[in-house]
């Protein structure tokens, strides 16, 4: 359930780990019909966003989604014909943390 009460940013970190073949995906993303988590939470956020309409409230939305297997990341909204071959390179900012 997304709350829109609540003040400053919204914040949602769906994590899923496991064996291979396990689900994680299908929970995730969903196939077809059956959709998962992250489908339906996107179609709710933008409706809740859609009725904020003409209350001069603006939003941003922001969305990553990424896959750690073997020690490499990979951004899964990248086309695979654009990945870098060792994967994403996993930085820490003393104040702003990873990146």
């Amino acid at each position: 359930r997304v709350s829109w009460r609540m003040p400053g940013r919204l914040q949602h970190i769906p994590f899923a780990y496991g064996q291979t073949g396990s689900g994680k995906s299908w929970s995730i993303i969903g196939y077809g019909a059956n959709k998962g988590i992250v489908p339906i939470f996107c179609e709710r956020l933008f409706e809740g966003i859609k009725k904020q309409e003409g209350s001069g409230t603006s939003f941003e939305v922001k969305f990553s989604m990424l896959e750690i297997y073997n020690e490499v990341t990979r951004d899964l909204l990248q086309p695979q014909n654009k990945q870098k071959k060792n994967g994403l390179k996993i930085r820490q900012h003393p104040k702003k943390g990873f990146y």
